[in-house]
Order: structure tokens, then C-alpha cells, then sequence
């Protein structure tokens, strides 16, 4: 494997691949896994079931392009050409160098105690953990092995990391990280929630409160809240079953009228946007929900920092026609009874879209086949785009292969990047959003990601730290 110092000055806005097409390998044991695929109705979980999942792509040679910060790029015989503006690619973690595992899903990040930076990326068959603290340098640490799955999402809490792996019926799984400095990650535990759980497609987590929740979850399909008093040991709080829901971000306020309040915003596929106030967790209470023209598959959202407005992504309105390219949808969310659809932006590519993050004015959204995309949204009613860096060159038209997940909450200001089809991407951001300070992901509340919940055991692969050399 190799050594990647990659540096480019140009923009990055990129998606991260995503769900579909619902096939699940259940794991067993430790680092020997005997793999028996299941079949699983994606109608069962919410996702339509004409949808099929891309298949896998294999690694290509990294890219060592640079681009100009115009958009243009620089051609390199290495590897594919990025085309990008305002954003520097750091660093690339391949599948070769993950030793497989393409497909890609989602990603999240983690600080250690002592400020190391770690990437978690969910591959098709393990979770895999990415020190990113040089990031022109990154060093695996561990992969913790499950069942084979389009779908894994990841949340942290404390030293914790918890994993659901949809359709795979493990449950989810939790990892000790409090080691990851000295290059130990271990599987602690795998909950089934008192044997009622065994898959869901998302998780989300709250800092204010302490609470996980639960999406698309075999136990109700909407929101189920997790204690995580005892971390090792989560244990029901409270569910709401309104509707099936796809993902969430779950916020407590602490100004206005609704301070004091945990609400959750749900994303119910094509039933759109859910308002639920869970601060009495046995009594959670809906308040408002609301859709959008162009309405397909509300898939995912964020809301902006001053918790004024709300931005949705859908991943299917662009893949059926609804929109003649990617859109992005605005909500004022002022007043949580009556929320309002007021305005949407676009990219002006035609690609599909994913998932999306807001850290101060900047909205990061990851597109499929057209990339990391930028905007400002410190007007939220007209928002631009301020950068983007493209990690699938081959074309920005409809399609799942390409960006799945982006995370830019690591205090260095670097953004870390989920590819299908090329791994991970470590990104310089900083020409973009100005180098600003960057708050920690606690201050902005949860984000939903597609988590599973694995056998028990502890499954460690790749303990030594590795280098990436040329092999």
C-alpha cells in the first residue's frame, strides 16, 4: 500500500453513497466469520422497493491531481482527475489499503482525550478506524468485523462507539475506543435491547441529553429514544411510531420559547418532514410535519445554527424526475407547529443527493456522483454554493456510486469524506469557510446515521497501527 501525500488547492463539496437494495450477511465469531447471505425486503424498511443497489466498484489508483482553487484541475497519469474548487485534498484511504471492503457507507468522526482525530467509516463488512491527526499521513488503527450490509452508521458517546447495521438482525453494536490512542479499538458489546432489537437503519445522538435514537428500527420503524446512562447497557426510554422514519437529528434547546425542550426532526421518506417534542420520553408528542414540491424520498436534514431554519435533503426527487437537479429544501422552523417549506437551492448538477451537515453559515452536503458540495447559508433564503470537490470524475449525472457521508466537525477544520467507490477522503476546507473556528460536533446536536448492532464477541483486525506504503 501506499503513502498518500496528496495536496491540491481546490474546493470540495462531495456525497457519500448511500442505502438500497437490501442484502445482509450475518457474521459470526471472532476474526473467522462463517457468512450466510439473507435476503431482505427494502419495503420492510421503508426504502422503495424498486430500488436497486449499485454494485460494488473496485479501488482505483489514488488521484495526485492539484487543482487550481478555479475549478479547473491538473492532470496526473497516477489516478483519476478531481475536479474541485476552494478545496485541498490531504489525504486518501482506498479500499486496497482497507484490504477491501468497497462499498463504502457512512462516517463519523472522534477526538480523543488527548485531541488525536480519528475517522469511523462503515464498510460493507467491518467498521474501520482512521487516525486523521496528520492528515497527509493517515494510519488505520482497527477494523471491528459484522455481517455484510449496504448500510452501517455510527454515533459516539464518551469513549463509546455504536454501530447499527441495517438488516443484518445483530443488533448494535458498541466499541470501547477509550485505548484508540494506543492503538486498541475492541467490540465491548453487542445489545439487542432485552432481545425486542434486532436491526435498524440509523442512529442519532444528542449530547445535551445523553439519549440515542433509534430510526427505521425493526422494533416500531419511527424514533425509539435509548438510556445510555450505562453505556454498555442501553435500555428503551421511550418510542414514537407516528411514522416510518429514515433518519433524525434530535436537539435540546436552551433559548426561546421551546428552551428546555429535546425535540427530534424526523425524516419520513415520502411522508416528509416530522416535528416530535421527546423531552417526556414515554409521552412523545408530534407537533407539526410538513412536505415540499418535488416530494420522493425525504431522506435526511440539519438544522442551521441559530436553529431558525431547517435544510432537507431528498434522495430520490432528482432519480424520478421531480427536480431537474439537486435540491436542496429550506425550512423555517421558528414556530415548531407550523413549519414552512420557503425556499431551495441547488448545485445545478443533476446528481443525486445524500447527506448534509451545517457547521455555522457553511451547509456541507455530500452528492453522489457530483461530490462534496459547500454553500453558504448565512442567508438561508438564498444560500450559494461556496466550494465543492467532485471524488467522482466520471460523470455528475443520477446514481448512488460516488460520496455517501461527510463529517465536518473535527476541531482541525479538516473534512473527512465517505466514498463508494474510493474510500475515504481527508479534505482541506479551510479556503472555503474562512479557517474559522470550528465548534465541536456537542454544539450542534445529533446527526442520524445508519448504525448496526453485531454479535457478541470483540473482533479486532489491524491492531497495530499501519502505515500506508507502497506494498
Amino acid at each position: 500500500m501506499r503513502r498518500f501525500e496528496l495536496r491540491c488547492n481546490a474546493r470540495l463539496i462531495h456525497n457519500v453513497g448511500h442505502h438500497f437494495g437490501r442484502t445482509a450477511s450475518l457474521g459470526m465469531g471472532l476474526f473467522a466469520l462463517a457468512v450466510a447471505t439473507v435476503g431482505v425486503p427494502a419495503a420492510a424498511f421503508g426504502v422503495p422497493p424498486d430500488f436497486v443497489s449499485p454494485s460494488p466498484q473496485q479501488p482505483e489508483t489514488p488521484a495526485t491531481t492539484t487543482g487550481t482553487g478555479s475549478g479547473a484541475t491538473t492532470a496526473n497519469a497516477a489516478g483519476p482527475v478531481f475536479d474541485s474548487s476552494g478545496i485541498s485534498l490531504l489525504g486518501l484511504v482506498t479500499y486496497a489499503d482497507f484490504g477491501g471492503g468497497s462499498p463504502g457507507a457512512d462516517i463519523w468522526g472522534y477526538v480523543s482525550p488527548a485531541g488525536r482525530e480519528y475517522a469511523i467509516m462503515g464498510l460493507v463488512t467491518t467498521v474501520a478506524f482512521v487516525e486523521v491527526t496528520d492528515p497527509v499521513n493517515p494510519q488505520i488503527i482497527a477494523q471491528i468485523a459484522g455481517p455484510t450490509s449496504t448500510w452501517r452508521d455510527i454515533k459516539t458517546h464518551g469513549e463509546y462507539c455504536y454501530v447499527v447495521i441495517d438488516g443484518s438482525g445483530l443488533g448494535m453494536q458498541i466499541i470501547d475506543m477509550s485505548l484508540i490512542d494506543s492503538g486498541i479499538v475492541t467490540l465491548a458489546s453487542t445489545s439487542l435491547l432485552g432481545g425486542s432489537f434486532f436491526s435498524a437503519h440509523n442512529i442519532a445522538y444528542n449530547p445535551d441529553s445523553g439519549y440515542a435514537y433509534l430510526s427505521g428500527a425493526d422494533i416500531n420503524g419511527g424514533a425509539t429514544a435509548l438510556d445510555l446512562t450505562d453505556p454498555l447497557n442501553p435500555q428503551i426510554a421511550g418510542m414514537w411510531t407516528g411514522n416510518y422514519l429514515h433518519d433524525v437529528q434530535v436537539i435540546t434547546y436552551t433559548t426561546g420559547p421551546y428552551a428546555g425542550q429535546e425535540i427530534l426532526f424526523g425524516f419520513g421518506a415520502g411522508s416528509g418532514v416530522f416535528i416530535v417534542d421527546f423531552t417526556d420520553k414515554l409521552n412523545p408528542t408530534t407537533l407539526d410535519s410538513a412536505t415540499y414540491p418535488g416530494l420522493s424520498y425525504c431522506h435526511q436534514g440539519w438544522v442551521s445554527q441559530d436553529r431558525q431554519y431547517l435544510f432537507v435533503s431528498d434522495e430520490l426527487d432528482e432519480f424520478g424526475g421531480d427536480v431537474p437537479t439537486t435540491t436542496t429544501y429550506v425550512f423555517d422552523i421558528q414556530d415548531l407547529t407550523n413549519v414552512q417549506h420557503v425556499a431551495s437551492f441547488t448545485s445545478g448538477t443533476p446528481a443525486t443527493d445524500h447527506n448534509l451537515f451545517v457547521l455555522g453559515n457553511f451547509l456541507f452536503e455530500a452528492n453522489y456522483h457530483s461530490g462534496l458540495r459547500i454553500f453558504d447559508v448565512s442567508d438561508p433564503l438564498n444560500a450559494q454554493q461556496a466550494g465543492y470537490f467532485d471524488t467522482y470524475p466520471e460523470n455528475d449525472s443520477v446514481g448512488f456510486n460516488g460520496m455517501w457521508g461527510v463529517y465536518p466537525f473535527l476541531p482541525s477544520g479538516n473534512v473527512i469524506c465517505s466514498d463508494r467507490t474510493r474510500g475515504l477522503f481527508i479534505l482541506d476546507v479551510s479556503a472555503v469557510t474562512g479557517g474559522a473556528g470550528i465548534p465541536t460536533v456537542s454544539q450542534w446536536g445529533t446527526v442520524s446515521l445508519t448504525l448496526l448492532l453485531l454479535t457478541a464477541g470483540t473482533v479486532m483486525f489491524g491492531v497495530r497501527r499501519r502505515a500506508l506504503r507502497a506494498a
